[in-house]
């Protein structure tokens, strides 16, 4: 869908389309579960305590866009085109611990693990 203003001045017939937020193949799984410390080396099961490993995995279809021309006559149906498919792996560890009768956690983890692109803007120039 196209928002049609005075700030977005594409001329063309209001018609339907994919919304800018359709995604209709999606795959979305996260979770979290402790890190057994009965396994690891007798130096680290005390580090190993109380650590918890987190994720998140997605996948999906890309965005729909639309193609405009340099007078911003829209070509073809609007959404018609898609953004490549898209797919994402993040990884978060946490490490709670007790500290003034308080319980405190370290948390860090990577976004993005796959390093893959996210395409999600049409630069027309």
């Amino acid at each position: 869908m196209i928002d049609y203003s005075l700030e977005n001045p594409i001329f063309a017939q209001q018609s339907q389309g994919p919304r800018a937020w359709d995604a209709p193949h999606r795959f979305l799984v996260w979770g979290w579960a402790p890190v057994p410390n009965r396994y690891g080396p007798k130096l680290l099961r005390p580090f190993l305590r109380e650590l918890n490993v987190t994720y998140l995995v997605e996948a999906r279809t890309g965005f729909p866009f639309s193609v405009v021309n340099d007078e911003g006559f829209l070509i073809g149906r609007p959404n018609q085109r898609r953004f490549p498919p898209y797919f994402n792996v993040n990884l978060m560890f946490e490490k709670k611990f007790r500290f003034f009768r308080y319980l405190w956690a370290w948390r860090f983890g990577f976004n993005n693990v796959t390093a893959r692109d996210n395409p999600n803007v049409v630069i027309t120039i």
